[in-house]
């Protein structure tokens, strides 16, 4: 399996997808200047979750897993945004860390009535991930108990006494 991509080389994937210089691809998800992308791009700041949510609410089709971690396809191809989001974009509540915020949207039509905040977001995601993780406990365990029995048959084969030592004469 290889190396996951930095958050910056994912960036540079992204803009590179979207056909836009860095100072243009951040306008289009929302900054009023790159300064947002540069400092991903040059100086190794983190893609953190705000920034990833206004990429989606442009980029709907890149996965959030793949953008915050590099881990998986940088394509939802399985939907599984729809199912962190329920299929809503996202309203950001305001985030005092950020140095730089995104601009309003003029466009209030474009917003689908009921959505997501801030919380309820991570909230979902947060329920997703306990339910994977569960599942792969599960699969985990499954996978313990079958390696216990091959051991137990492969000890068994070796054993005096046992039909597997007989030789046939």
């Amino acid at each position: 399996m290889g190396k996951a991509l930095t958050d910056s080389e994912r960036l540079k994937k992204l803009i590179e997808y979207s056909g836009l210089s860095g100072n243009a691809f951040a306008k289009s998800i929302g900054y009023e200047s790159g300064q947002t992308v540069y400092n991903i791009l040059n100086y190794g700041r983190p893609i953190n979750m705000h920034f990833a949510l206004n990429v989606l609410n442009k980029y709907e089709t890149i996965r959030l897993n793949w953008l915050l971690t590099g881990k998986g396809e940088m394509f939802d191809f399985n939907n599984e945004n729809e199912q962190i989001f329920g299929g809503n974009h996202l309203q950001l509540e305001d985030d005092s860390s950020e140095s730089e915020e995104p601009e309003a949207k003029s466009n209030e039509e474009s917003l689908p009535e009921k959505s997501l905040t801030w919380k309820e977001t991570i909230d979902k995601a947060l329920e997703i991930i306990q339910s994977q993780q569960e599942a792969i406990s599960k699969l985990s365990d499954a996978a313990l108990i079958h390696a216990r029995n091959i051991e137990k048959l492969l000890e068994n084969k070796h054993q005096p006494g046992t039909n597997h030592d007989r030789i046939a004469g």
